[in-house]
């Protein structure tokens, strides 16, 4: 009996060394029935409709071990996290990073978000869903300019929203570059407040050509006081590279929350100027976000977004390069375990060129669009 106490006692005694060793697995599936409707200027995409059974592209079903080690006084974390896309049949690394921190805050190596980025995906409560404002989803819905094709869409490719940004990057509320290879340094929360700066090269591996330097920065403030949460935000980031100057981008964005209610805003302004054009002027975009939702009896919440993405290029008189693309979206999300939710969600997304006359099949992948999007979907985590 004796014998038994003490290997017990032993085996509790190692616990804490396992744990400090063992890697957590985890995961995500996360599905939607999308039921489409574009109504184009293009001929052949006057009228598309289609439902189908995807993948959310805004955020991929995934799987991952992550775990960390403590050691004088400091942290060692990783993540190692592979998207699994079956609309697209693809298996891809998602994130891969360590994080090395202590008193004087963490170094971060590794794929993951730039630290831009992270705020728009903090403050748009949709950012989960077909409705998310970063609009990778809404871009399979939105056809280029049309072939000669009598069957709508036969061979032709999909145009990104991100074509129409100056710097080519995602998002209709805010500027979404997605995850990349990068080296971060995150400081300590002093009072509430924290900065986050990364380098990346826009995953960029080429020897030769154009290639750019992206130094993304966000300070934030968030506090929680007598029931409510208050958040301030700036981002600013500055690109450096062959064919491009005075590229940037700047924004500010703000979230409150109170008694179940939450309310987030956020505007970007973003520019950059081709120095392969004889005295060029900028091309320009400006990316603004307002969001609300609630929650109530702890497992409901509805949620409304607005984003809006205006883009001039300025070396063309009038109107001629002018668009503006806004998307409006509700939610309702019930969760019913707390690793497993449904939903429902209607989005709506409009593409407008100031100059009328280009709403037309003749322009390529210029031409006004509406395009909806209604989905029921299921995220479950584990």
């Amino acid at each position: 009996m004796r014998k038994l106490f003490v290997i017990t006692l032993g085996m509790l005694l190692a616990v804490p060394a396992i744990a400090d060793v063992m890697p957590t697995i985890y995961g995500k599936v996360n599905r939607e029935i999308q039921m489409k409707n574009l109504d184009a200027e293009q001929t052949d995409s006057k009228e598309i409709k289609n439902i189908r059974s995807v993948d959310v592209a805004n955020s991929e079903s995934r799987i991952g071990v992550k775990g960390e080690y403590g050691f004088n006084d400091h942290t060692a974390k990783y993540v190692l996290e592979m998207g699994l896309n079956s609309g697209t049949n693809t298996i891809g690394i998602r994130e891969s990073y360590v994080d090395m921190g202590g008193f004087w805050g963490s170094i971060i190596a590794g794929q993951t978000y730039v630290a831009g980025d992270m705020l728009g995906l903090k403050l748009d409560p949709l950012s989960g869903t077909s409705a998310g404002l970063e609009a990778i989803d809404i871009t399979n819905a939105l056809p280029s300019t049309p072939d000669d094709s009598t069957t709508p869409l036969v061979n032709e490719s999909y145009v990104p929203i991100k074509n129409d940004h100056a710097l080519g990057a995602y998002g209709i509320g805010y500027t979404y570059r997605s995850r990349k290879e990068l080296v971060g340094y995150k400081t300590p929360v002093i009072g509430g407040f924290q900065f986050y700066t990364t380098i990346d090269n826009n995953d960029d591996i080429a020897l030769a050509g154009k290639k750019n330097t992206f130094w993304s920065n966000q300070a934030s403030f968030e506090k929680e006081m007598n029931g409510m949460n208050l958040g301030v935000y700036a981002v600013y980031d500055i690109v450096s590279g062959a064919g491009m100057k005075d590229a940037s981008v700047m924004g500010f964005g703000a979230s409150f929350g109170m008694m179940g209610f939450g309310l987030t805003g956020m505007y970007t302004m973003s520019e950059a100027t081709d120095t392969d054009v004889a005295a060029a002027k900028p091309y320009e975009t400006t990316q603004m976000m307002v969001t609300g939702k609630y929650t109530f009896m702890d497992t409901n919440t509805v949620a409304m977004t607005y984003g809006k993405m205006s883009n001039e290029d300025k070396n063309v008189a009038g109107n001629a390069a002018k668009n503006n693309t806004t998307q409006m979206a509700f939610a309702f999300i019930k969760e019913l375990h707390k690793n497993v939710s449904v939903r429902a969600s209607y989005g709506i997304v409009e593409k407008e060129q100031e100059d009328a006359t280009l709403n037309v099949a003749a322009v390529a992948a210029g031409g006004g669009f509406k395009a909806t999007v209604a989905a029921v979907g299921t995220t479950i985590t584990f």
